[in-house]
């Protein structure tokens, strides 16, 4: 779905406990240094280099606001104009789950959109989840380029061997969507249009396919790691695992506390930089103090 005005769309969105999200920019955060344009772009005016969030993507789900078959739309902010795009931004953000990888971007953009008024319930973090749920995969990527005995038999491997060895040459972390979808699902994610020189200009369904992709492995992700199937009910799930491991708990807030220090900036004045890290001190200490409670026996 690619609408330029306000719809039922929206209101499909509005009914859902979470979604998954993506955003395609030009400029990696809003100072980032406008990339160049070709002379063929300058000249017939057909793409503009200003920095801003050029797509937005949500995925939700179609049964009772938390399971069942997935919608997916991708937005156009170019064609929506300011005041439908922090309609849109705001809609998402105001869901109880939201659902990205590397969730700090998408986080940051929308809430730029939205005039940094709104902050979801919960910020599900699929790259920081993965990490912390399934840290084995980060070896699978070695275990995939087992066969290769030679750096001249890279030319011959699959597109499989082939994603997996120039991942680990790169020296990656193993915690891009690309690399989870490799080690989680065996697949190769599709990164044609990833810079953001692609989304300066006039955009095409192939663009719009790509964006939508990334929120649907969000989604199959996450469904991965808390063991459903792809229309199950991730809310529920997620709620689960919450109540039962607190290192989700813990590390939950931590991206929308970054994208808030990034908006504010570090605090200047030193008494209330005391406080944040007394604050948290004391946060810590708790959790500490409730787990090895939670451990006692009582003989």
């Amino acid at each position: 779905s690619f609408p330029t005005r306000r719809s039922s769309d929206l209101d499909l969105i509005q009914q859902a406990h979470w979604v998954s999200v993506d955003c395609e920019t030009t400029g990696l955060t809003d100072a980032s240094i406008p990339v160049q344009l070709d002379t063929a772009q300058i000249r017939q005016q057909s793409a503009s280099n200003l920095v801003r969030m050029r797509t937005i993507q949500a995925r939700v789900p179609t049964l009772a606001g938390r399971k069942g078959p997935r919608e997916n739309f991708a937005f156009d902010c170019d064609k929506m104009g300011p005041a439908l795009t922090q309609e849109v931004a705001h809609t998402i953000l105001s869901r109880k789950m939201f659902i990205a990888h590397n969730a700090g971007f998408d986080l940051y953009w929308l809430r730029l959109a939205d005039g940094r008024r709104t902050m979801p319930a919960m910020v599900v973090d699929t790259m920081l989840l993965t990490r912390l749920l399934r840290p084995e995969l980060v070896l699978k990527r070695a275990e995939l380029i087992s066969s290769i005995r030679h750096i001249s038999e890279v030319q011959y491997a699959d597109a499989l061997t082939a994603a997996a060895w120039k991942s680990l040459i790169s020296g990656a972390s193993g915690g891009s969507l690309a690399d989870v979808v490799l080690a989680m699902f065996e697949q190769v994610v599709d990164k044609t249009y990833q810079k953001p020189t692609n989304w300066t200009g006039l955009l095409s369904f192939e663009h719009y396919d790509y964006a939508i992709d990334d929120v649907i492995w969000a989604d199959r992700i996450l469904c991965e790691l808390l063991g459903l199937d792809f229309e199950g009910d991730l809310y529920k799930a997620y709620l689960g695992q919450r109540a039962r491991k607190f290192t989700v708990r813990l590390v939950e807030p931590q991206v929308p506390e970054l994208v808030e220090l990034r908006e504010n900036g570090m605090p200047i004045n030193t008494a209330v930089g005391d406080r944040y890290v007394h604050r948290k001190r004391k946060e810590l200490a708790d959790r500490k103090s409730t787990r090895l409670n939670s451990s006692h026996l009582v003989i």
